[in-house]
């Protein structure tokens, strides 16, 4: 794939609001900050789409689906 193409498919996706994380998998890139650190300037109303998103949940314009799940993930370089 050449490399603007590349380029292009991150920045629509990550501008329209696809997860860094899921951007770093679909690049390859092992850890998402490096994603973040390339593509960080197509973000910039990352705050004010978060914000949007929790207008509408206090609002109750977005149903939330309850319990929430959450991963458990441990370091296991970091001794117990």
């Amino acid at each position: 794939m050449p490399q603007w193409l590349r380029h292009c498919f991150a920045s629509v996706g990550l501008a329209r609001g696809v997860p860094v994380t899921d951007m770093a998998a679909w690049l390859g890139h092992s850890d998402p900050r490096t994603t973040y650190e390339i593509y960080a300037h197509v973000l910039p109303d990352a705050p004010e789409r978060l914000r949007s998103v929790m207008d509408d949940v206090l609002r109750l314009k977005t149903q939330l689906v309850l319990p929430l799940q959450f991963e458990v993930t441990r370091d296991t370089a970091t001794p117990r």
